[in-house]
Order: structure tokens, then sequence, then C-alpha cells
């Protein structure tokens, strides 16, 4: 894997970056080569759509997976979620959405995960999505909601 694609010569090629946010944003394409299926989702996301409506802060690939520490999130053979990513998700959504997490480790399902370690239970992205994340304030994503229900219950 070769994130660093364009820094392999000498003198390495001009970088202009207002601060370390803009570095992380303009490098966050470096992604796609990668990973083109999980990039393609995240277009239609509403974290896409808070960036290109000038939100800086709006999420991107390595506010999630980090750029160099990244975590296996998936059982290579199973292609299931691992046990204790479903621990990790929770934890990262709350890095921007803290008060969200608050309510969750509270409710039935956060007390489950978080309190007795319980990974059978619905985490932040089987309602809301992985990497097409849907903007829970439209009236779209209210009207779909109780499919919502229906694929976190029957989930194998």
């Amino acid at each position: 894997m070769q994130c660093h694609r364009d820094v392999g010569n000498y003198p390495h090629p001009p970088f202009i970056a207002k601060d370390r946010r803009d570095v992380s944003i303009q490098l966050n394409q470096t992604c796609q080569y990668c990973h083109s299926s999980q990039n393609e989702l995240t277009k239609d996301s509403v974290h896409a759509r808070a960036l290109e409506n000038g939100n800086s802060n709006a999420a991107i690939c390595v506010d999630c997976h980090t750029a160099h520490t990244v975590k296996r999130l998936i059982d290579p053979q199973t292609q299931e979620l691992l046990p204790e990513a479903r621990l990790w998700i929770p934890q990262t959504c709350a890095k921007c959405h803290n008060e969200i997490y608050q309510k969750y480790q509270e409710s039935v399902h956060g007390s489950a995960l978080i309190g007795n370690g319980n990974p059978d239970v619905p985490t932040c992205i089987d309602c809301h999505g992985v990497h097409n994340i849907e903007d829970p304030t439209t009236a779209q994503f209210r009207l779909n909601s109780p499919q919502i229900w229906c694929k976190v219950s029957y989930r194998s």
C-alpha cells in the first residue's frame, strides 16, 4: 500500500496547505486508490455535503480510520465486523458527536455494548450507515426509519 504516492522523488513536489486540517483534507483523496468502493459511498453522505458546503471540520477518512495506525475492523475470512470493532464505532463517532454518544451510552443498546461488552446490539452505523451516512434530520431518513429497525433486528 502506497499512501504517499508522489513523494518518492527528491526534492519533494511542492505542497501548500493553510493548516494541518487542510493537509488532511487535501490528502484524503489518496484513500480512494485502495478503497474506491468506500470512497464512492461517501460522495452522497452528510459528511461529504458538509465538506462541500465549506465545513472543514466535516468527517473525512482519517477522522474515523486514522492515517497511520489503522485497526482491522472486518474479519478477513467471514467479512463480518469484528466484535471489538463494534465497541470502537460509538467511541469513534463520539469524537464529533459526543452529546449523542452520551445519550447512546445510557440507552439500552449502549449500556449493553459499553457497560456489558455485548457486541450483538445496534451501534451508530446500523442505523446511520457506514460511509454513506444519511442526514437524520431529513424527511427521507425519517420515512425510512421503520425499515432500519428491520435491518438491525434481522442482522445475521
